[in-house]
């Protein structure tokens, strides 16, 4: 029986991107034969236009409108309990600034049938250099000290990832029920890559890279003040979302950990 992925996109204001991603998208090896794919994109009140460019370039997609206030957690929580993801067998999470390799589905279902149980299969993804970028972590020995294993020639498996692409079986998304409310964009894929390993899911990156995305470069802020407001910010790290996540995740040490991005912040040197 061919498999159907529901494909579950977040956008804001980067209307040539997402298209890019889209395109990349139905140019897919096998689509059609060897797998189905449908398109949920949460579109965030864009006002580039992308819902309307994408809604006229791709009318089989499934386009959600939502206030611009939705970051990434919402927007994918809103695509995950959207019908076509709870009919699909499996759900893709795939940010909208990346351009897919023509055989990376079926690269992902490839590791995915192997795996012979419900488990989750990530995507590892390179630079315009060929330099890794995006992909599957390793936890080292401090509690909150991860690691990306970068391109490697066969399958891995690891302890959590970066959410840019993502295979999870719909069973499994159900299980662990999509990124946690608690995170509105940063920290929610980590998260949910460390419960499910909690949970006992296999978590393995394919072998090789699947796609191109940039690194996002960190804006260098002057002035106590301003590092202060970049640090605590909804797409860094807001104090209510990082003491959820080092309170779950850190142990006895949540404490220092919650505490030292803020000091870093005010100590930086500058008023």
């Amino acid at each position: 029986m061919t498999p159907t992925v529901a494909v579950l996109i977040t956008s804001y204001n980067r209307r040539v991107k997402t298209l890019d991603c889209l395109r990349s998208i139905v140019q897919q090896a096998g689509l059609g034969t060897s797998f189905a794919l449908k398109v949920v994109l949460v579109d965030a009140s864009s006002p580039d236009g992308t819902a309307t460019e994408v809604r006229r370039l791709h009318p089989s997609a499934v386009v959600l409108t939502v206030p611009s206030t939705c970051y990434w957690g919402a927007g994918m929580r809103t695509a995950t309990m959207s019908p076509e993801a709870s009919a699909a067998d499996y759900i893709m999470w795939l940010n909208d600034d990346v351009v897919l390799d023509v055989d990376a589905v079926q690269r992902l279902l490839d590791v995915s049938v192997a795996q012979g149980e419900p488990g989750i299969v990530i995507g590892q993804l390179r630079g315009s250099l060929g330099e890794p970028t995006y992909g599957g972590m390793l936890r080292g020995r401090r509690p909150l000290d991860f690691r990306r294993v970068g391109i490697l020639p066969t399958v891995t498996t690891v302890d959590t990832f970066n959410g840019n692409v993502v295979l999870i079986p719909v069973e499994v998304g159900q299980r662990l029920g999509g990124p946690d409310v608690h995170f509105p964009h940063a920290m929610g894929d980590i998260d949910f890559g460390l419960r499910a390993r909690r949970a006992g899911i296999l978590m393995q990156q394919a072998p090789g890279s699947l796609g191109l995305c940039e690194l996002n470069q960190p804006v260098t802020q002057h002035g106590r003040t301003a590092r202060l407001r970049a640090v605590t910010s909804v797409k860094a790290l807001p104090p209510r979302a990082w003491s959820v996540f080092c309170l779950r995740h850190a142990g006895p040490a949540a404490p220092a950990y919650f505490v030292k991005p803020y000091l870093v912040a005010l100590g930086g040197g500058g008023k």
